[in-house]
């Protein structure tokens, strides 16, 4: 179920890649059975298998590559609570006591991922220094208020910041001002995504790396997932493959849009710049239709990414965009070497909300984190396992829905290039 014909055939060099561990493969042969089938070891996947697991149930996951190899191991470690809406609009679509439960629940997920680390010991280069928000124009400033002050009204550790205090936090004066949220941070990805699923495997979870799935089907009263190793049967099945669903795999690879999002990153600054560029360990995405996202790693790289390109030709003038834009933020920066470039496919859904479908008893699908995967997938991961296993509908977040097909399916590329070519525009002139 893995998506190769959108993985861009560019040299890559992903530092996440290069500062991770390898992983111990473990090699399905024949057949094989569990209480629960995980297809897909990224995040969602990974941590429904260890809630999973610490409830005492028996679980395979299976993966076209490795854990964490897709997106899970290529974001920018920003963790980051909350969803793309604002509490009062997710309220205004679901209804009070269901927009407050989701609004409940995405506000909690920076913490799941914390406890989880520190729970499991998990050494992925754990920073909670806080997630800040800066804005270029008074227009983006004002929605930024009505964030803070909807979150501050359900006791959020969030904070509206004057140019000044921006600028202190950064080190970057091109802002006018800025919501801070205390209750979010960092990870290397790739290590956090591995730490998961060492986790699991301590706890009984068997994942199996390089297994391709051709089928789901229910046979009498257990699940047959067909696969290239052989057949694996389970009484609940779990599909986790995001952004990198195949659209072939049914409706369920026509719900989603996968999108390239891109990074790069420099070697270590040196000491007087970690002093001035993005000091006391925080994260930042700022509020441009095409944001971007930047931060520091553990050993004091600066990183900087944002949206990729659906062809490889494209990818190649936007590498040198995120460099420049990366030094408008940052002069200090110019003239440096950005030895690291890599990217990975997030997943859009049409309303800019996680879905969760069960199209048939006890085939449980989730997936479209929009850009938030590293928290949301944490919780969702838990979620969805703690449902699959028991039924009881109240622990999901939200609501099931059937499955839709992402409108002009067959056109989402067209139609996200000139969507961003659009949102570039007004982005430049400011609107």
């Amino acid at each position: 179920m893995t998506i190769k014909t959108l993985e861009l055939p560019v040299d890559m060099t992903s530092l996440w890649e290069a500062t991770a561990h390898a992983w111990k493969h473990e090699k399905l042969n024949g057949p094989a059975s569990a209480d629960l089938v995980i297809v897909g070891a990224g995040i969602t996947g990974l941590s429904a298998a260890l809630r999973a697991c610490e409830a005492g149930n028996s679980v395979i996951v299976l993966d076209a590559n490795h854990p964490g190899w897709g997106a899970s191991g290529r974001n920018g470690g920003q963790v980051i609570p909350g969803l793309k809406y604002l509490p009062e609009e997710i309220i205004q679509q679901f209804g009070i006591d269901p927009g407050e439960k989701i609004v409940s629940f995405a506000g909690r997920t920076a913490d799941a991922v914390f406890e989880i680390i520190k729970r499991y010991n998990i050494d992925c280069d754990a920073i909670r220094g806080g997630w800040i928000e800066p804005a270029y124009r008074a227009r983006s400033l004002k929605a930024l208020s009505a964030k803070t002050s909807q979150w501050q009204a359900r006791n959020a550790d969030v904070e509206l910041l004057d140019k000044k205090a921006v600028a202190n936090a950064t080190g970057s004066e091109v802002f006018i001002g800025g919501f801070y949220d205390r209750r979010a941070g960092s990870v290397q990805p790739l290590k956090y995504s591995l730490g998961l699923g060492e986790a699991a495997r301590r706890l009984g979870a068997k994942i199996f790396s390089h297994v391709t799935v051709s089928s789901v089907d229910k046979q009498a009263d257990r699940f047959v997932v067909e696969t290239n190793k052989g057949q694996v049967r389970a009484d609940r099945v779990l599909i986790c493959t995001n952004g990198y669903t195949d659209p072939s795999f049914g409706p369920i690879g026509r719900s989603v849009a996968p999108v390239a999002s891109i990074q790069i990153a420099t070697d270590p600054l040196s000491v007087n710049l970690r002093q001035s560029i993005m000091p006391g360990d925080i994260s930042g995405s700022d509020t441009n239709r095409l944001l971007v996202y930047f931060r520091l790693d553990a050993e004091g790289r600066f990183l900087i990414g944002g949206r990729g390109a659906t062809f490889a030709s494209g990818l190649e003038r936007l590498f040198p965009q995120l460099q420049t834009h990366a030094v408008k933020m940052f002069p200090e920066l110019a003239g440096l070497d950005w030895p690291y470039r890599w990217g990975g496919l997030l997943a859009l859904t049409a309303d800019h909300y996680p879905h969760i479908h069960e199209p048939v008893p006890g085939l449980v699908m989730a997936m479209g984190y929009n850009g938030r995967g590293v928290a949301l997938a944490t919780q969702w991961g838990a979620a969805i396992s703690e449902y699959a296993m028991s039924g009881d509908i109240n622990l999901l977040p939200i609501p099931i829905t059937p499955i839709r097909k992402f409108p002009f399916h067959r056109l989402r590329t067209v139609g996200i290039e000139v969507a961003a070519f659009w949102y570039g525009f007004l982005d430049r002139i400011g609107v």
